[in-house]
């Protein structure tokens, strides 16, 4: 099986201070090989904060399975990346792993066997007794699937190991249905499709929303304890003359909302993580390209960037999930 992500925080981006160590403006890594550059990185928004208090009561509480939901593009994979990098500092001997929901399904028939062999080499390739599995894509499991998961939780923590499976995906799989599942026995039973502790994610709905993810690329340092956050990593010059992303949270968030009234949406602004991720990309290459003292972002720079991360362009696609969301 491919463990698709195996991350207790190690070498992760971790928020320092905003205060550069030295008046320096040469990077401490290649260019390209930022994890901003590369998509790989984690970004603190109020719902990942509020999703990582959430995934801490349930592995206080000792929670066996809990879903989180929402459309494509809402931000699932950076929630899940920012819990993943932060929880471990309060849970040291708790593994977090990802897989995709493909790796934990067998052939028809062979579900049972296949899950159980699979989940107990992660078990014991994690070396600990502790573990949260985020499985992605979970709408893809079947019933049946969902079941063995079930019975074999109950088995692992009779001889005290603990195991917190998370469903992450699209709506759909937060639907509470009776399906009938054939446990060991004969008689075949029914039980909840999915687990009642569930979380939703939604898009950034305010300017406080958005000012909140700009000072996260204003204070998030890579690598750790370096001083150089991801503004200053990439306006090097116009951070230490004070540039700050977080100051144009207001005009940045009326143009996601003037670029809605263009396409004629008439629902409140809501901006999916994917949209503000290749926003901010976007206006931070943009930006290394014009780097100095008198670098300023106006209106028009982040017309642009709104426009560039498709946002405007794909406003019938986003309406036509939010149809189908509704649905679910």
């Amino acid at each position: 099986m491919t463990v698709l992500q195996d991350s207790n925080g190690q070498g992760a981006p971790q928020t320092n201070s905003s205060v550069p160590e030295a008046d320096s403006t040469t990077r401490p890594i290649d260019f390209e090989k930022h994890p901003v550059r590369l998509r790989t990185y984690s970004c603190s928004t109020l719902q990942a904060e509020e999703l990582a208090d959430r995934v801490a009561a349930w592995i206080n509480q000792g929670v066996q399975q809990a879903v989180i939901f929402g459309p494509p593009g809402i931000g699932k994979t950076y929630a899940i990346r920012y819990v993943t990098e932060h929880l471990p500092a309060k849970f040291p001997d708790v593994r977090f792993l990802e897989v995709h929901a493909g790796a934990v399904s067998g052939a028809p028939g062979r579900e049972r066997l296949f899950l159980e062999k699979h989940v107990m080499e992660l078990i014991e390739r994690a070396g600990q007794r502790s573990l949260v599995l985020w499985i992605d894509e979970s709408q893809l499991l079947d019933p049946t699937t969902e079941n063995t998961l079930r019975n074999l939780q109950d088995r692992l923590k009779n001889n005290g190991i603990r195991l917190l499976s998370v469903l992450v995906g699209h709506p759909r799989v937060r639907t509470l249905k009776q399906k009938r599942v054939a446990y060991a026995s004969d008689f075949p039973t029914f039980v909840p499709s999915v687990p009642t502790e569930a979380f939703e994610l939604h898009g950034m709905r305010s300017i406080t929303e958005i000012e909140h993810c700009l000072k996260a690329f204003d204070n998030d340092c890579f690598p750790r304890y370096s001083g150089w956050s991801h503004t200053r990593f990439f306006l090097p010059q116009a951070y230490l003359n004070g540039f700050r992303l977080a100051a144009y949270a207001g005009d940045l968030w009326q143009e996601f909302v003037e670029a809605d009234r263009t396409t004629g949406a008439d629902t409140r602004t809501e901006v999916p993580m994917s949209y503000f991720a290749k926003t901010i990309e976007h206006a931070l290459k943009e930006g290394a390209a014009r780097d100095g003292e008198n670098i300023i972002m106006d209106r028009e720079f982040w017309k642009r960037a709104v426009h560039q991360s498709g946002w405007g362009e794909r406003y019938e696609l986003r309406h036509l999930v939010g149809e189908s969301y509704a649905l679910c």
